[in-house]
């Protein structure tokens, strides 16, 4: 799956940053991440989604969604006001995730591995945005 960020670049082409996305302006770091997080869960949740807990695998593929649009969306605005209020939105949705996850990991629809890959790319955005946020 290709993403393009807002600066349409496609994530994983010859136009991306060189030196990979750690290396891209900190402006478009949050966006980049909130995206790449988003893909992961989607990826860890769809893979054990079965019939009887698809509501939950979707609630939480719908949360990591909004998490990305709300970073991406926040840094598209002009003003400060505007960013800060859809990078709050973001945190509160990337809040509603973790707790999504640690509840899909006690049911035993996430594995561990998972839950920890998750949980780390989780803090990053977390850092990132709480720098946004200050």
């Amino acid at each position: 799956m290709k993403i393009i960020t807002r600066l349409g670049v496609v994530q994983g082409s010859a136009d991306a940053p060189r030196g990979g996305w750690n290396s891209a302006p900190t402006s478009v770091r949050p966006a980049a991440f909130g995206c790449r997080l988003a893909a992961d869960v989607i990826r860890a949740v769809r893979h054990g989604n079965r019939r009887e807990i698809k509501v939950v695998a979707e609630s939480v593929m719908l949360t990591a969604l909004a998490l990305a649009e709300h970073v991406a969306e926040g840094y598209g605005r002009y003003t400060a006001p505007e960013q800060r209020q859809l990078y709050r939105a973001a945190r509160r949705d990337l809040l509603r995730l973790e707790t999504q996850l640690a509840i899909a990991r006690q049911a035993d629809i996430l594995s561990a591995a998972h839950l920890a890959q998750l949980s780390n790319r989780a803090q990053l955005v977390a850092r990132l945005l709480g720098g946004y946020l200050v």
